[in-house]
Formats: structure tokens, sequence, C-alpha cells
């Protein structure tokens, strides 16, 4: 039986949907510097039905983005064309309750999209291909008679791609395309249950799979390669005698690349992170604060040497680490409250850096704004408007004079209104930003921002979702122009 993952949105709230676009609006404009001359275009809201998210995103080097998932009846697919975000019907793709898990694109006119499609017997194996103007379904092998889940997909160029996921007989599952169809390759299988999660590709001989194995006692960590000729079983860290998970890949060149996952334990899980040096996958020690375990939430990076990974300790304080191109460390950080959180951070310099949260006082929680001078971690003074609860989840910035944190205030228990705050070098202030649905205090009205990215004074998005009992969820994304947020 495969295990369906990713479907985790909470009372149809779209939260992944909110990540996954802040993430796909950061690479956006990084990749599309001309976006800072748009005057404040209006992206229409995609409004998507209670159980719809969206599972994965990709952004081409000429500023397109993807992302994909699920709503109520069919796959789901929104594409950004460098103004706005519009929903691309993949109606009739899969069929009834098909599900993409993960996109990869190359160009404007050449993206993949993998997933699965439910029918009474087995999964059948999704794969669906934009060609500019409209996704089609392609012929996808369907290995053994139990089905076929596909988790994750990679493409080096037109007739380079790679898919990765799962049998129903629960054995890895590898597809290739060579520009005319997709083939499954062979792969190792090393236990009695094998399943992988993540593809990253560089080049036409180099690929990374990552996922887990198991040997009917413990699951440890499987990573294989492709060398261009064939996939292997490549040596990977698996620390704990109780299991051992990876989850996702990157890969910048042959001999550089990150994994990413956890090893459970009885009191708390501990994030585990591994290292390709050139020669050999290695375990890269992460600090676990305190007995009870520590889970991190935002990570930036300023160099190959500098970066920083902030959270909460199992003690409900704040957590911040730092890698110095050589090991991650903690660095003492205020912890102002009875319950402390950091949910992102944003680092311009080795002398500037931002982290935000949220800070209980026993009473009420507040906005919590911590800041990196270079020395040491301090506290600064951040507005928290309302008398019942502020919260702050994303934050960017562009230099020592430009940030910006967005989250939410809590107007009524279930009044929720956008919260913008801005960083001017000297203070920061909040700033007037827009509540597509009216807070009310008798119904379920929630505005809520969970990711910003900047790319100058002039130029910042902010993203998240709006919601009502009646009409369901809303992804929500917002322009700064230099002026006005709209």
């Amino acid at each position: 039986m495969i295990r369906i993952r990713l479907r985790a949105a909470r009372s149809g709230m779209i939260v992944a949907a909110a990540v996954l676009l802040a993430g796909v609006t950061a690479g956006l404009a990084a990749a599309t510097p001309a976006v800072a001359a748009q005057a404040g275009p209006q992206a229409p809201r995609v409004a998507i039905p209670f159980g719809g998210q969206l599972n994965g995103a990709a952004v081409t080097t000429g500023g397109i983005a993807w992302a994909v998932g699920y709503t109520p009846g069919e796959a789901l697919a929104q594409r950004w064309n460098g103004k706005a975000w519009t929903w691309e019907s993949a109606l009739g793709v899969g069929g009834s309750d098909s599900d993409f898990y993960s996109v990869a694109a190359i160009s404007a006119t050449n993206a993949w999209a993998v997933g699965y499609s439910p029918s009474d017997s087995a999964n059948v194996p999704l794969i669906a291909h934009w060609n500019g103007k409209a996704w089609k379904q392609v012929h996808s092998p369907n290995p053994g008679p139990d089905g076929t889940l596909l988790s994750g997909v990679a493409a080096v160029s037109a007739d380079d791609a790679w898919a990765v996921g799962q049998s129903g007989t629960e054995q890895n599952v590898i597809l290739h395309w060579n520009g005319k169809a997709w083939t499954r390759v062979s792969s190792p299988s090393p236990g009695s249950y094998d399943e992988l999660f993540a593809v990253a590709a560089t080049s036409a001989s180099n690929a990374w799979a990552v996922g887990e194995t198991d040997d009917a006692s413990v699951i440890h960590t499987l990573i294989l390669h492709w060398n261009g000729k064939a996939w292997s079983q490549v040596s990977s860290p698996s620390p704990t005698p109780t299991g051992d998970f990876l989850y996702g890949v990157t890969a910048t060149s042959a001999t550089n690349a990150w994994a990413v996952g956890y090893s459970p334990s009885d009191s708390a899980n501990v994030p585990l992170i591994a290292h390709l040096n050139g020669k050999a996958w290695k375990q890269v020690h992460s600090p676990n604060p305190g007995p009870h375990g520590t889970l991190l939430s935002g990570v930036a990076a300023v160099s190959a040497d500098d970066a920083w990974a902030v959270g909460q300790s199992g003690t409900e304080r704040s957590v911040i680490l730092r890698w110095n191109g050589k090991a991650w460390t903690r660095v003492s950080s205020p912890s102002p409250g009875s319950y402390d959180e950091l949910f992102a951070v944003a680092a311009t310099s080795a002398s500037n850096a931002w982290a935000v949260g949220e800070t209980d006082d026993a009473s009420v929680i507040h906005t919590l704004i911590l800041h990196w001078n270079g020395k040491a971690w301090s506290q600064v003074s951040s507005p928290s408007p309302t008398p019942t609860g502020d919260f702050l989840y994303g934050v960017t910035a562009t230099s020592a004079t430009n940030a910006w944190a967005v989250g939410y205030s809590t107007v009524y228990s279930e009044g929720w209104q956008t919260l913008i705050l801005h960083w001017n070098g000297k203070a920061w202030t909040q700033v007037q930003s827009p509540d597509p649905v009216k807070v009310s205090s008798t119904e379920l009205t929630w505005n809520v921002l969970q990711g910003v990215a900047a790319t100058s004074a002039g130029n910042a998005w902010a993203v998240g979702y709006d919601e009502t009992s009646a009409a369901g969820s809303k992804t929500m994304i917002f322009h700064w122009n230099g002026k006005a947020w709209a």
C-alpha cells in the first residue's frame, strides 16, 4: 500500500499555498528584475475550495513560475506570467481526484508535473506536460498491478527529465524522459520497503534521488546517484537505530549537494542534514538545544560560509543557529516571554540580519523582532497594534535601511486582519495593508500574510490567504510599488 503524503491542510486553510507562493515569488523577483518597474499589478486571488492545497513549486530563469497541487475533483496548476497568478485548468488530466505532487519547469513553454490518479484497484502514475498553451497528460509507465505514486520531478533540458516515487509493491520507481517518451529506468530497491521522495539533477550525467529504505526492522536513509549510465545506491548517513528519513535534496554541481530530513526518537524528532563534499555524503551536525527537540522554521544565507536558521526549542524558547562554513552552532538569542518562537529570518550581510516571530507575556501574544548587528542578537521594539494578539510569519530585507515583516493581528477571536511592518533604518512602523475579507466578530473571517520578498525599496511582494466560513479560502498576493500595498 502506497502511503499518501502531503494532504495536511487544516480546516481548509491553504497554509502550504502561502509558503510555496512565498518561495516562488522570492525566486521570481530574483530572476526578473524588471518586475520592479510594475506599478502595483492587481494579482487575482485564485479561489481554492476547502481541502485544496499546493504541494510543489518551480520557477524558470525567465521568471515564469508554477505552483501545483490539487483541489477537490481535479489536479491544480497555477501559473505566474510576470504580472499575475492565473489558474491554468488541468481538468481532464488524470481524471477525477487526481493530484500533482511536484513540478519542474525549463521554460515558458516546457514544464512537467507529476503525481497520481486514484482508481478502484490501484493508484495510477500521473505525468502532465505544459506546452505553452495547455496541460496535456503524457503516457507514463505503471509498474506492477498495484499502482504507482510519483513524488518528485526534475528537468535538465527539453529531452532530459526524471520522475521518482514508489510502486504499489513498495519498491522504488524512477522514470526518465528522453524527449519522446517516459520509460522506467532500473533502480536499486535494497529493502523490504523503499520509497523515493525527491530528485535533483544538474546535468545529463549527474542526478540524485533521496528517500527511505526499510530492512524489515529499521528505516534508513536512501540516496541514489545517476552517473549518466546507471542508478546506484550511495552510502548515506543513518545515525539512529530508530529510523532516519530524507525528504528533500538540492544540488549545485557534481560535487556539492545537500539532503535534509529527520531522525525520530522517543522524546523528540532531531533534524538530519547530509552534505556531499565531493566524495561522500556526511552528516552535518545540527544543534538540538534541550532534551525536547528543536523545530527549525526559517533559513537564510549570505554566502557559502555565512547562513542562519531559526525556530523554537522544545522548552518553547527562541533558537538561532549559524553556519560558518564548517559547522552549525547555536547563537544566544533573546527570549523575552513565557513562550517565544521564531518563524523566519533574512540577512543582507555579515552584520545585518532580522528574525521575526511571536512572544507571549503570559496573557497576550505580541510581535517579536530580533536583529543581528555583527556581534549579537538583540530585541528591537516592534508594533503590536491589538490587545488580543499579533503574529509575524515572514521577513525580508534588501539593505540596512529597508526591511519588511508580515503576519496578522487578531481583532476578534475568529476575526483576523493583515499586519505589515516596515524598517526604515531607524524604527519599525506599521504600514496600512489591505484586508480582502471584512473582519467580523460573529463569523470566521481570516486575513493572514505568511511570506514576503523584496528586491528593492520600491518592489516587494507579500503572500498569504483569506478565508470565510461561507466562501472558503483564497490565495492572497499583495504588491508594494514604493508608495502603497495593493
